[in-house]
């Protein structure tokens, strides 16, 4: 890959992306089979482990942020992606094959490097581009827009974001208004022994609740793209395996299951509405001029 055809397939895609041309509303509902925690962070180990809760208006209630949703459901799509291609047959496949996420530190894109070897002499030419200030601050840095060109273009990223790319997807925090709390005392264990602590006992909070509701905004993934077929494969995994999510997930805390009947999705293709009224009001209320379709019609027509 050279760098003149990569600077034309970023701004082909630039271009695409310039203006709204899908919006999806997902409602997931999951059915809760086991009681969850959703820890408050931090190292340090104290008696009580509490769950993480906000004020929601006068109440004070457990929450399930928007991260841990996405973490969850991007581990899914990363697994999907990368097990459902053997051979790359194009440029996308192979950044997609090369995406890497370390324990610490950022997203990184292994094809990067190999792109600067291969360019190695020319690399310098990204500064005669004004796509190139896109995604960084100057031309004078243009030799750094590399890896932030490869991101923007990498379909795990597209989909659940990347460093300077922004997420397709948007979800929203699960706010538990009617839940029962729980406690459970546990021993310490000494991770180099493997044995138990003496006098290390904590008690970590969780919570009972019957059902969990995520909403989802999608827009601008356009259906039989790879980032179609990996969010297609996500939302199928979930249908069938269901999700895990917050921590003690060895334990079995926190294992949740589809309910299909009653997740749902509403499709808006703004290509074909050519009312100025309609558009508007799409936009604003999809729920109030696109049909509600169940689950697995979205997945067929995504994939």
């Amino acid at each position: 890959m050279n760098i003149d055809e990569l600077v034309k397939i970023v701004g082909n895609e630039l271009k695409e992306d310039a203006k709204l041309n899908y919006l999806y509303s997902i409602t997931l509902v999951f059915d809760v089979k086991s009681c969850i925690r959703i820890g408050t962070g931090g190292a340090k180990r104290e008696a009580f482990l509490p769950v993480l809760k906000i004020f929601y208006g006068e109440k004070y209630c457990p929450v399930i942020p928007e991260s841990s949703w996405r973490g969850a459901l991007r581990k899914i799509g990363e697994i999907v992606a990368k097990s459902s291609i053997k051979q790359p047959k194009d440029f996308k496949e192979k950044i997609l094959l090369s995406h890497y996420e370390p324990e610490e530190g950022p997203i990184e894109h292994l094809i990067v490097k190999q792109i600067k070897e291969e360019n190695e002499k020319n690399i310098e030419k990204l500064a005669e581009y004004d796509i190139v200030e896109r995604f960084v601050p100057t031309r004078e840095e243009a030799k750094n827009a590399l890896e932030p060109m490869i991101t923007y273009l990498c379909p795990i990223c597209r989909l659940w974001g990347g460093p300077g790319t922004r997420s397709r997807i948007i979800l929203e925090d699960t706010i538990l208004q009617e839940y029962k709390p729980y406690t459970r005392t546990h021993v310490g264990i000494n991770r180099s022994t493997r044995t138990r602590e003496e006098g290390q006992l904590y008690t970590p909070e969780y919570v009972y609740i019957k059902q969990l509701t995520l909403h989802l905004t999608v827009y601008n993934i356009k259906p039989k793209t790879i980032e179609a077929k990996i969010l297609a494969g996500t939302l199928n995994w979930l249908t069938k395996l269901g999700l895990s999510i917050g921590s003690s997930k060895s334990r079995g805390v926190g294992h949740l299951t589809l309910n299909n009947e009653k997740s749902h999705a509403y499709i808006a293709e703004f290509n074909n509405i050519t009312s100025p009224h309609k558009l508007i009001q799409t936009i604003v209320d999809i729920t109030s001029t696109c049909e509600k379709i169940p689950l697995n019609k979205l997945i067929d027509y995504l994939k």
